[in-house]
C-alpha cells in the first residue's frame, strides 16, 4: 500500500543463489491504522518472501457481527478473518 514504509533491495539481492538480505517494513492497512512488522526477503531473481513473525489468532467466540480488534498505540493493527498482523 503507498501509506506503507518502502524496502528497497540492491541488485545483487536478487543475483546471488545466496542472498541474506532481509529488510523490516512497517505494513499498514489503511492510512490511520497501525503498521506491522513484516519481513522482506530476496530469495531469487523473482522471489520475495514475506513473513510477519508476530501474529494473533482471535479465538475468543465472539459472534459474527462483533469483532476483536487489536490496537498499537490507538490504531488499529491490519486484520482480516480473525487473524491479526502484530507491530514489531
Amino acid at each position: 500500500a503507498p501509506w506503507s514504509s518502502p524496502v528497497v533491495f540492491a541488485q545483487e539481492a536478487f543475483t546471488s543463489q545466496e542472498s541474506c538480505d532481509v529488510q523490516m517494513m512497517q505494513l499498514k492497512q489503511f492510512v490511520n491504522g497501525a503498521p506491522c512488522g513484516v519481513a522482506v526477503e530476496a530469495l531469487s531473481r523473482f522471489e520475495l518472501r514475506l513473513s510477519c513473525p508476530n501474529w494473533l489468532v482471535d479465538r475468543s467466540g465472539f459472534l459474527s457481527h462483533q469483532k476483536l480488534t487489536v490496537q498499537y498505540r490507538g490504531r488499529p493493527l491490519p486484520s482480516c478473518n480473525g487473524l491479526t498482523l502484530l507491530h514489531a
